[in-house]
This record gives structure tokens, C-alpha cells and sequence, in this order.
């Protein structure tokens, strides 16, 4: 299994680099690294252009420069499904900084038969908390050269599994592990979540 993290992204709701931002002594992307390094063989960053990493060198991550930058995730999924080495990856966002691998775990266990398995949660489809097989690379291809496209737009022309917020784990692992950082008050509720976690 490869393991697709998109990093690229603008961040213009949060108003800085998401990537780089330090979460509990960490950077949002290392800490999406390490989580993904417990289930994967092999772990690609999707980059923009000239975009400098901010991890540190002895992680060993594949760098993939955005074949379609500035098109949104659906260019940056393409571009690592392109590069991965693994007939079905996970792929995830560079801001969600409580990822659960065991909930990824179950959701690369029902992928066999789909182009995807997406979970469900508060009401959302999480298409960057997911699994993908290559199999989705001609539709994303065919979406990409006609101009436009999205993930949700993607998902409606493959062969998708939702998966529910009661399966698998209770609704609040779901929701903890889906969590991504868009703004500035998820900001604090991910700097307040974290502390909550960590002793003394």
C-alpha cells in the first residue's frame, strides 16, 4: 500500500502554510507522515511547484511535484496515484493532525471490488480521509484535461463504498481522525484538542 498525502494546497482560509505549521512540537505535515508511515510501504507528498518541504531529512517520503497545480486535490490525487508503486493507496489531507491508523486500516480492508472507500461523518463525505484504487486514474485523467473537476465529482463516476460513522469505531474516533484544519478557529480547536492530550 502507498500512502498519498496532498501538501500543496494554497491555505487561504487559514492564512499561512498548513504544511509547515508546528502543532505539539511538530509540523502538521510530519505529524501526517508518522501517522502514515504505521500502515504504508511506501509514503508520497504531492507538492506544488518549488514548494520547500518542511520535513526533516531521515523521514523518507517520495516528493511529487503537482502535475496540474493550482487545480485543487483533485490534480494533486491524480499526481500520486500516478507516482504510487501500490495498486491501492490512502489518501489524505497534509492538515488533519489526528489521523487513526486503524480506522485507515479498516478502510483499505473493505477497498477490494471498489475504485474507493470513503467514510462518512457528521453528515460529510471525507474524500481525503480514504482509499483509492488506480483504477480511478482514467476518470481523473478524462476530468483534468476537460478543465475542471473535484473530488466530490470524482466519487460520483467511480464504484464507491461509504462507510458510516458507527463502522468499524464509535462516532467520535471518526470524527477525531477526519478533522482537518481550515481556519483559524480549527486551529485552536486542534491546539486545544492536543493539549488536552499530552501529560502534565
Amino acid at each position: 500500500m502507498t500512502a498519498i498525502i496532498l501538501a500543496g494546497g494554497a491555505s487561504r482560509r487559514l492564512g499561512r502554510d498548513k504544511a509547515g505549521a508546528l502543532l505539539g512540537g511538530r509540523t502538521l505535515l510530519e505529524r501526517a507522515v508518522l501517522a502514515m508511515q504505521q500502515l504504508a510501504g511506501e509514503v508520497i507528498v504531492v507538492v506544488a511547484p518549488a514548494q520547500p518541504s518542511p520535513l526533516p531529512p531521515e523521514l523518507s517520503v517520495r516528493l511529487e511535484e503537482d502535475l496540474h497545480p493550482g487545480r485543487g486535490p483533485l490534480a494533486g490525487l491524480y499526481t500520486g496515484l500516478l507516482a504510487a508503486r501500490s495498486p491501492y493507496c490512502w489518501a489524505v489531507g497534509c492538515d488533519m493532525p489526528f489521523l487513526s491508523p486503524p480506522l485507515l486500516r479498516y478502510l483499505r480492508e473493505r477497498a477490494p471490488t471498489y475504485d474507493a472507500v470513503v467514510p462518512v461523518v457528521a453528515g460529510r463525505l471525507h474524500p481525503l480521509h480514504a482509499v483509492y484504487s488506480k483504477t480511478a486514474l482514467p476518470i481523473a485523467e478524462e476530468m483534468l484535461t476537460e478543465g475542471g473537476g473535484s473530488l466530490h465529482g470524482l466519487l460520483e463516476r467511480l464504484h464507491v463504498l461509504h462507510i458510516g460513522e458507527t463502522e468499524g469505531a464509535r462516532p467520535e474516533e471518526w470524527r477525531r481522525s477526519c478533522f482537518n484544519i481550515n481556519t483559524p478557529e480549527d486551529w485552536a480547536q486542534a491546539e486545544a484538542s492536543d493539549k488536552s492530550e499530552r501529560p502534565g
